[in-house]
């Protein structure tokens, strides 16, 4: 039966490699968890001020306007606040997406998206510029909604 036996300098170097290995992962894996939790708390932020916009603007969220869009009787001002809060909504929406990782069960119980994207299909239609802005598979799955609930 062979002897193995280690010298100290070689031990010492294995198990220095194998320790800051060891504290590198969990350092890596503390801090992904801390920029998570960053990331949640920044959604949640743009949430509640999309929340603030549409107490202070209503009409940004009435359904009249809403379907009617573009062909609105707001005025210049009101108009642009409308676009700006769409585009805004579906920033927001797009940010969830890719916390969620691009999955759409996990983006749902973030976000009541199907409403949103309902809601504001017409501008999401008709301003072709912003759809180019936005990942391929968010364009894809914010289209499908709008298909399956007009079905």
């Amino acid at each position: 039966m062979p002897n193995w036996q280690i010298s100290d300098p070689v031990a010492t170097l294995i198990s220095t490699v194998f320790s800051t290995a060891v504290a590198t992962g969990a350092a890596w894996l503390f801090a992904r968890g801390a920029e998570r939790n960053e990331d949640r708390r920044d959604l949640s932020a743009k949430i509640g001020k999309m929340i603030d916009i549409s107490l202070q603007y209503p009409f940004v969220e009435d359904p009249a306007i809403c379907d009617e869009w573009p062909k609105s009787h707001l005025s210049d001002d009101d108009k642009l606040r409308y676009k700006d809060y769409c585009c805004y909504v579906f920033n927001v929406m797009s940010d969830v997406w890719r916390f969620a990782r691009g999955k759409p069960e996990a983006v749902r119980k973030i976000l009541h998206v199907d409403e949103l994207i309902w809601k504001h299909r017409c501008w999401w239609r008709h301003d072709k510029e912003n759809v180019k802005a936005y990942d391929d598979k968010f364009v894809r799955f914010v289209n499908d909604v709008i298909k399956t609930m007009e079905a």
